[in-house]
């Protein structure tokens, strides 16, 4: 069974008010959002007690943050963050707003062809939450996103450079796309 987390940063959220879980035969996920290095790392400390393996981190992280986030677990957990091409990097600091946030996360066990979007919502900004079964139910996904009118997307850390290439060209680039992968 995969275990794997998802923390975004926000100015004034926290995991007992903003998160998301997903529980299967085959994957177990959790989305938190933080406000502080303090709470990332006990976010990281209490997935790794369950035996998670991996936790993606927003694009809001860097890579001194994230090295950060798995030193305070000895290394026990895989901690990846997202990144961000020149251009889509450019896109995103020139948004004139980011109330609309998606994440896309590749989800063992779904049938094929599945997309669960699921919306936590609070006034500092709202975040789709997309389960998907492959790539082209992701690309699909991506591709309604943005038809939703969502400011930028990021991807699990399923999605390499080519899988996030996939889904910059489903959306015709028509928003940031960041990947953990």
């Amino acid at each position: 069974m995969l275990k794997y987390a998802f923390i975004a940063n926000s100015e004034t959220m926290s995991p007992d008010k903003y998160h998301y879980e997903y529980d299967s035969d085959d994957m177990k996920f959790r989305f938190f959002a933080v406000n502080n290095m303090d709470m990332t790392k006990k976010c990281a400390a209490g997935l790794a007690d369950e035996d998670f393996e991996y936790i993606d981190l927003c694009g809001d992280f860097d890579a001194e943050k994230a090295q950060e986030v798995a030193d305070a677990r000895n290394g026990k957990i895989s901690v990846e963050y997202a990144k961000y091409s020149e251009e889509d990097d450019e896109k995103f600091e020139n948004l004139e707003k980011i109330n609309e946030y998606a994440l896309i996360v590749m989800t063992p066990g779904l049938a094929a062809g599945t997309i669960k979007m699921n919306k936590l919502t609070c006034p500092e900004f709202n975040t789709t939450i997309t389960l998907v079964s492959d790539d082209e139910a992701a690309g699909k996904a991506a591709k309604d996103l943005v038809t939703a009118g969502i400011d930028f997307i990021e991807l699990c850390s399923y999605f390499d450079e080519d899988k996030t290439n996939g889904i910059r060209k489903a959306i015709d680039g028509k928003v940031p796309v960041g990947s953990c992968g």
